[in-house]
């Protein structure tokens, strides 16, 4: 629910963590692709945690206790990969976008 509500707010929080992350902080709110990316980077993550709540619900709900075994397994790790992969997609998108933005920085002499 935070993680859509970042979105609603325009400060997604796949943004916010990866900026925290690699030091680049909060730059890309300034610029609406950017922004646009880590939206649905969040989104993709949103996604991944509604999708898992709704089928083990549903699993849990019908006593398939060894579906739903499988599909903890199955649903944890190579979906919530899937979604860091599109937040690594925006962080180097939004990257390579500002980077273009703001030109070459002169080297500094010494």
């Amino acid at each position: 629910m935070l993680f859509l509500l970042s979105v609603l707010v325009r400060r997604p929080l796949a943004g916010i963590v990866w900026g925290s992350l690699n030091g680049s902080g909060t730059g890309w709110l300034k610029d609406k692709p950017s922004r646009h990316y880590y939206d649905i980077a969040t989104l993709t993550l949103v996604g991944v945690f509604a999708a898992r709540v709704a089928v083990q619900q549903w699993l849990y709900e019908k006593d398939a206790t060894g579906w739903l075994a499988f599909t903890k397994i199955a649903m944890r790790y190579p979906l919530l990969a899937l979604a860091f992969m599109v937040v690594l997609w925006a962080g180097r998108r939004s990257s390579n976008r500002l980077k273009v933005l703001t030109g070459p920085r002169p080297a500094r002499s010494a």
